[in-house]
């Protein structure tokens, strides 16, 4: 959706710095968290390659507007600063417009509305993930071992199609791993062979996840899947 060079996130919460963190993860090329806005002012000196700052308005050491007033002052090329907060009064956000913020985000934030900024900050289009459909009522996997047996893994299942499915893994896998899975539906098991095509990113009302797409299935694999499908149907969450 977009690229980033280094991203530093400043929050005094970890749970947010972590949160934030993974989100970004995928699209820079290293993300950086700190619980103080004085650490970051010295470590944004030592970072020139610095695309964006995330800084929560209450972070020790001075607080949002304080580094993002530092930022607005250095020579550039200067990184993005996005601002967060519980809530912003109208006198907030003209002093972050004039500073030149590139949004103000009112917790709990979610990776669309940092990518929306982040993509308008770049002169480019945002644009909006699918909502995501269930099944109904949605499916199991298994993860198998490599011996063909059931781990202790287990996984649902959801958007299943006569290709792929969308599997709640709780946490990104890496595009091409190869998963082998045991489908469980309607009465039914099916042994599949898997590959991860598309990470879900995880956000405050949407759980993390990986796009699988099977391989190799059989005539009587398909038969029972377009039967189930046909049969509960999709519907939006």
């Amino acid at each position: 959706m977009f690229d980033l060079d280094q991203v530093l996130v400043i929050d005094g919460s970890r749970v947010v710095r972590d949160l934030l963190g993974r989100l970004l993860k995928r699209h820079s090329t290293g993300t950086h968290a700190l619980d103080d806005c004085a650490k970051a002012r010295e470590w944004i000196q030592r970072h020139p390659d610095l695309s964006l700052v995330v800084v929560d308005l209450e972070s020790p050491g001075g607080g949002g507007f304080s580094l993002l007033e530092y930022v607005a002052g250095l020579d550039p090329p200067r990184p993005h600063v996005l601002l967060i907060g519980r809530a912003f009064s109208e006198e907030d956000l003209a002093r972050a417009d004039l500073l030149g913020a590139i949004g103000c985000l009112c917790k709990p934030v979610s990776f669309q509305s940092m990518a929306e900024a982040i993509a308008a900050a770049q002169g480019r289009p945002f644009i909006a993930v699918s909502p995501r459909v269930y099944a109904l009522p949605p499916a199991r996997a298994h993860l198998l071992d490599p011996n063909g047996q059931e781990s202790q893994i287990v996984w649902g299942v959801h958007d299943l199609s006569l290709t792929g499915a969308l599997i709640d893994t709780r946490g990104p896998i890496p595009v091409g791993t190869q998963l082998a899975l045991a489908l469980c539906i309607g009465g039914q098991r099916l042994t599949l062979e898997s590959e991860v095509v598309r990470i879900q990113e995880p956000a405050w009302d949407t759980l993390a996840g990986v796009a699988v797409r099977f391989r190799d299935v059989t005539s009587e694999q398909r038969i029972v899947l377009e039967r189930e499908i046909r049969r509960r149907g999709p519907r939006s969450r």
